[in-house]
C-alpha cells in the first residue's frame, strides 16, 4: 500500500491533477445528465443519440490525430484553448434558441470534455515520467506520442 500511495506523498501536483480531474468528472456527469433533459426540448430521442455519435466519432478522428496538434502547440496551451471553448460551448447552449446552435455548441461541449480528459492524462503522465526518470527533460514525451 505504501508503494501505491509514495506517488501522492512525493508530489503536490500529481495531487492537484487527480484533484481536479474528479472535479473535472463531477462536473462532466453534472452536464450529461442536464444535456439529456434539455436537448429533448430541441431534439427528438433519435435526433440526440445521432448526437452522441457524432460527437464520438470527432472525438476519435481528433484523438487518433492529438500527436500531430501537440507537436505544433504544447500540451498546456492545447488545455487552455480546450477549456475555453468548452466554457464558450456551455455559454452558447444556455444562450441560444436555435436548436442547429445548441446542437453545434453540444458537439463542441462534448468533444471538448474529452480533450481535456486527455490533456489531464498527459500531464499525469509526465508527473510520472519526471518522477522516476528525472534525467529526462519534463514534457518531453509529447513528441513520442
Amino acid at each position: 500500500m505504501d508503494k501505491l500511495l509514495s506517488p501522492f506523498r512525493q508530489s503536490k501536483l500529481l495531487n492537484t491533477l487527480f484533484l481536479s480531474n474528479i472535479f473535472i468528472s463531477f462536473h462532466y456527469a453534472l452536464i450529461i445528465y442536464i444535456n439529456s433533459t434539455y436537448l429533448s426540448n430541441f431534439f427528438s430521442e433519435t435526433q440526440i443519440s445521432a448526437l452522441y455519435i457524432i460527437g464520438a466519432i470527432v472525438n476519435t478522428i481528433l484523438l487518433l490525430n492529438a500527436s500531430k496538434i501537440l507537436q505544433k502547440i504544447s500540451n498546456y496551451r492545447f488545455i487552455i484553448y480546450v477549456i475555453i471553448i468548452e466554457f464558450l460551448s456551455t455559454i452558447g447552449m444556455v444562450m441560444s434558441d436555435s436548436p442547429f446552435l445548441i446542437g453545434l455548441y453540444f458537439l463542441t461541449h462534448t468533444i471538448s470534455i474529452s480533450l481535456i480528459y486527455f490533456n489531464m492524462d498527459i500531464f499525469v503522465e509526465a508527473m510520472f515520467t519526471h518522477m522516476y526518470m528525472p534525467s529526462r527533460p519534463f514534457f518531453s514525451f509529447r513528441y513520442i506520442i
